[in-house]
């Protein structure tokens, strides 16, 4: 299978430790500072690569250094940069201030990536590919609304699998709502699914989403694993124990080990275990992509090597 990853790339400035000491004094000392991809669909695209699934990225960057960093890490890793648009402004970047404990603040600047629209994935773009992912939904206001419910109604009709998650800022479900129609894997953060649909529990706001037109929804619920909803039945699969170094794109990298296993035929249980192993590792290390072992690696140790196969 090949998959298209479509929406944010966006160049990570990483930095830590950060504390609020840092703000009140001229210089403080970092261990850290690194330069790298990021962005939710850079960060899957990539992660798929590693993976062994073959991936392509639709975005827009700057013809600046950021984004030609963007370009070549993307090469690296293997995937396929021929849908990645050159435009005026500058290439999309954030600041990533990385406490002790790996959590992380984000200052962002919104530049090209954050233009990219419907029209920058054509109906005989789509023909090559078995499934699209949109990362991410209300952090693109050029294709948030009718134009992403458009672009996943045409990726469908193509006989695409489609798969869409959403960001932080999630907040009107109405921008929203046109598009759940047309999607095959919903995978929100559980803060963003009970920010959008104001329910008490992952159960409830799966259910929410079903009834908006949701086919299969998976949310993402860090240390607690993940919940999966579909025809009626839910599921929570647990997640595995990891020392954390760095949260920044560990929701991309269990979207991506959902995918994988996706492709290579699991249950969604399975997939769902997989996704949680994906996420464990990624926040084992520093940054959001680029982190993660391959697919036969990643299987032995976190669920064959833990005991676990009974999830697969």
């Amino acid at each position: 299978m090949k998959i298209l990853c479509a929406g944010l790339a966006v160049c990570d400035i990483l930095i830590k430790p950060v504390g609020e000491s840092c703000l009140k004094v001229d210089t403080s000392k970092v261990d850290t500072i690194a330069l790298k991809g990021g962005g939710d669909a850079f960060n899957v695209a990539v992660n798929l690569a590693s993976l062994g699934v073959k991936s392509a990225l639709a975005t827009r960057i700057g013809k600046d250094e950021f984004g030609q960093i963007l370009t070549e890490q993307a090469q690296n890793a293997g995937v396929d940069t021929t849908m990645m648009c050159g435009c005026k402004l500058a290439t999309s970047s954030t600041a990533v201030l990385i406490q002790e404990n790996g959590q992380r603040s984000f200052l962002s600047f919104k530049g090209a990536a954050h233009t990219f629209t419907e029209k920058d994935i054509s109906n005989d773009a789509l023909k090559e590919f078995d499934c699209l992912y949109i990362g991410s939904a209300f952090d693109l206001p050029a294709l948030d609304g009718m134009g992403m419910a458009n672009l996943l109604k045409r990726a469908q009709k193509a006989k695409l699998k489609t798969a869409l998650d959403t960001t932080g800022e999630a907040k009107d479900f109405q921008l929203l709502r046109p598009a759940l129609a047309y999607v095959n894997y919903f995978l929100p953060s559980i803060r963003e699914a009970l920010s959008l649909s104001r329910a008490k529990s992952a159960e409830d706001a799966a259910r929410f989403f079903h009834t908006n037109g949701a086919k299969t929804v998976i949310i993402k619920m860090g240390a607690e694993g993940c919940l999966i909803s579909e025809n009626g039945n839910q599921l929570r699969v647990p997640a595995y124990p990891s020392k954390v170094v760095d949260t920044t794109g560990a929701g991309d990298a269990f979207v991506a080990g959902f995918l994988a296993a996706c492709c290579n035929g699991l249950s969604l249980r399975g997939c769902g275990a997989l996704g949680n192993a994906a996420g464990a590792e990624c926040v084992s290390k520093l940054g959001a992509s680029g982190t993660l072992s391959s697919y036969e690696l990643l299987n032995n140790k976190y669920l064959l090597g833990n005991g676990n196969r009974k999830h697969l």
